[in-house]
């Protein structure tokens, strides 16, 4: 079985497990669980490296920087 879901984010760079969903996010900081709208997140001009989700914290490498971002109710 094969399934397709839509997203609005351009060039995803990186896609998480999160709860039952899935986070999808780019280097630029959109982001955008499966079935809900994306959202763009400031990065202040940096780019996104890497990103893990731990604990309820998405925690995203910009640049030689981390940044935190605690994820209520999806996000």
């Amino acid at each position: 079985m094969i399934r397709r879901f839509n997203t609005e984010i351009v060039n995803p760079l990186i896609i998480l497990p999160f709860n039952s969903s899935w986070l999808i996010i780019n280097a630029d900081g959109q982001i955008q669980f499966l079935d809900m709208d994306s959202i763009q997140l400031l990065l202040d001009g940096g780019k996104i490296k890497d990103a893990i989700i731990d604990n309820n914290t998405l925690i995203l490498l910009v640049n030689s920087s981390l940044i935190m971002y605690e994820i209520i109710n999806g996000i």
